[in-house]
């Protein structure tokens, strides 16, 4: 554990030593959960890939990330996270820097669910780029014994240079079923529905047409050897939306 300590150390003294960047929403978001447990280490890998028939940059984009994530308390965690995107035509680039700050309120165990709040400051991509806060209000709520409901508000705003006045709303929502151990090797899997809706700023009038919507199946299993998988697919509800996300996660809990 004192390795893994050490290694989330120089990532944190790396996101403040690194140039500015920023994030933009992917394939490669997530419904998040606010769990927190003093110790525990994870890291993540996220591949994500994009289709669209208009043509844009989003057809044929590919996009990395990486997660390191550390526990300090049972209500408090730290996530660093770098991306990296591959647009048709162009080179792959380092997209981004970003800390998330995880504080969980409500445990499962006492209260009957998982409940807290994210906050997230991502570094301007340069080039004039502003930075973004991002708070993300996280409830995740047993459904009976087998379902489980992860529902996500989440608040952004620029700050800095060329940023944008107003704040952006989206809301993501997960909603999936435990089937036990069925693949060979695996302690459980969860399989589902998920939906991502990006309205955009909220001070500009914005037609369905030209927010973000999406919807899509996903699936989530866990190994016993901590190793686990998140594979998913989305379709584009409105005209700005890609016409398919597809993504793959892969982690391990030490």
């Amino acid at each position: 554990m004192k390795r893994c300590v050490s290694a989330f150390s120089a990532l944190i003294a790396s996101l403040f030593l690194a140039g500015p960047s920023s994030f933009a929403a992917s394939p490669i978001g997530n419904v998040g959960t606010a769990k927190a447990d003093e110790g525990a280490f994870s890291s993540e890998i996220r591949f994500g890939y994009t289709l669209d028939e208009d043509g844009d940059s989003n057809d044929g984009r590919f996009r990395m990330r990486q997660h390191v994530d550390y526990g300090f308390t049972d209500w408090y965690a730290v996530r660093i996270v770098a991306e990296q995107d591959k647009q048709p035509g162009e080179d792959f680039d380092f997209r981004g820097l970003a800390i998330e700050n995880r504080f969980q309120f409500f445990e499962r165990r006492r209260h009957g669910w998982d409940g807290g709040v994210r906050v997230i400051y991502g570094i301007g991509a340069g080039g004039g780029q502003p930075d973004e806060i991002d708070i993300r209000f996280i409830a995740n709520t047993p459904i009976g014994e087998d379902w489980e409901w992860r529902f996500n508000t989440v608040v952004e705003h620029e700050i800095g240079g060329n940023a944008d006045d107003g704040v952006a709303l989206e809301l993501r929502n997960q909603l999936t079923r435990g089937i036990g151990d069925f693949i060979p090797g695996t302690e459980k899997t969860r399989l589902g529905v998920e939906m991502f809706n990006d309205f955009g700023n909220l001070r500009d009038d914005t037609p369905f047409s030209a927010e973000d919507h999406q919807l899509g199946p996903v699936m989530k299993t866990q190994f016993a050897n901590g190793v686990y998988l998140q594979a998913g697919y989305r379709a584009g509800l409105s005209d700005d939306a890609p016409n398919h996300l597809l993504k793959l996660f892969i982690g391990r809990k030490f």
